[in-house]
């Protein structure tokens, strides 16, 4: 019955499931300078995810992604069962994936960056499905770019962003991050139990049984 839902957690460290449509590939010509750096950014971003690389991918990606694993983390610390009905699906997975995966003293030690570096180092990353997105045309505004993404040499609908920070250009997750929670929420609201449909995905990531107690604050 849960045989495919491992998918459905695979996307939260890399959300980009797109939808592509045969349309000419961008060429890269004259691109300024922040251009320059925001592709850079991108390409090394990829690069951390495909080798595992978690505290370099923490690095490359905004202040505001951050919080919000730092977000999730408070969550995994404090949410009793009622605040998790509170949460969407998908967020409810996230927490008590990060219950189910790190210990209580270790979480309290840690911040948003180590629980982002985490999921990437434990390739909680679908790499089949990362490997063929490329950065397509990137436009500037201030602080601010965005960029088109590729799947496969084709163009998508969807932009990624990225934001400036003290000098240096790194990938914004917040927007996509918040389109496929929604989107996955929605898959998981389709089961008829969505509590036990997330138990058996945590199960088949980590390979061991969830511990009932998941479904509280950790004690120390």
């Amino acid at each position: 019955m849960y045989a495919n839902l491992k998918r459905i957690f695979k996307w939260i460290w890399l959300p980009l499931a797109l939808a592509s449509c045969a349309l000419p590939t961008h060429s890269v010509v004259d691109e300024s300078v922040d251009q320059q750096a925001v592709r850079q950014n991108f390409n090394a971003y990829k690069y951390a995810l495909l080798n595992d690389l978690g505290l370099e991918a923490a690095d490359l990606v905004s202040e505001k992604t951050l919080r919000r694993y730092d977000q999730l983390r408070q969550y995994a610390l404090t949410s009793d069962a009622n605040d998790m009905k509170e949460l969407p699906s998908f967020t409810r997975l996230v927490v008590l994936a990060i219950r189910h995966n790190i210990s209580a003293p270790a979480l309290r030690k840690m911040q948003g960056r180590e629980i982002f570096s985490f999921g990437i180092k434990n390739q909680w990353v679908a790499k089949d499905s990362v490997a063929p997105f490329e950065l397509g045309a990137i436009n500037v505004y201030g602080n601010y770019a965005s960029g088109e993404i590729l799947h496969s040499g084709r163009r998508s609908s969807t932009l990624l962003e990225f934001r400036k920070e003290d000098g240096a250009w790194r990938v914004n997750l917040l927007p996509l991050l918040d389109r496929v929670s929604k989107e996955r929420s929605a898959q998981l609201n389709s089961y008829a139990d969505e509590n036990k449909a997330i138990v058996a995905i945590l199960e088949q990531i980590s390979g061991r049984k969830v511990d009932p107690a998941i479904w509280t604050p950790p004690g120390n």
